[in-house]
């Protein structure tokens, strides 16, 4: 029996997860054929540590899919990689990046 490809989403939310004895707040979405929880980069999530539904993070965060080449997502990754701590979030760096990065387009449009 092949095993799912969780093609199809049934469910997207806020979790508070148990990451080794510390909780995080991660967004996770649910297969609609397995049933399963998923990361958003594809990792399973057991439902033991799933602590609850809800988080701190703000109710207006949104996801976006985008497509990169190798040459950006590698230094993209190395960013995120580098300046993750205990208390930072990836997905609070991912925003600061893509806030600095719409500053600073909204600039080179302005003087051209």
């Amino acid at each position: 029996m092949l095993s799912c490809q969780h093609l199809e989403i049934s469910e997207f939310g806020t979790y508070s997860v148990d990451m080794g004895g510390k909780a995080q707040v991660m967004t996770l979405q649910k297969c609609a054929q397995c049933g399963k929880y998923l990361s958003l980069d594809g990792s399973e999530i057991s439902t033991e540590r799933i602590l609850g539904r809800g988080g701190t993070t703000k109710p207006n965060m949104r996801t976006i899919t985008i497509q990169l080449n190798d040459d950006v997502y590698e230094k993209l990754e190395s960013v995120i990689a580098k300046e993750s701590g205990n208390n930072t979030y990836q997905s609070k760096i991912m925003s600061e990046i893509v806030a600095l990065g719409l500053r600073d387009y909204d600039r080179s449009v302005k003087h051209h």
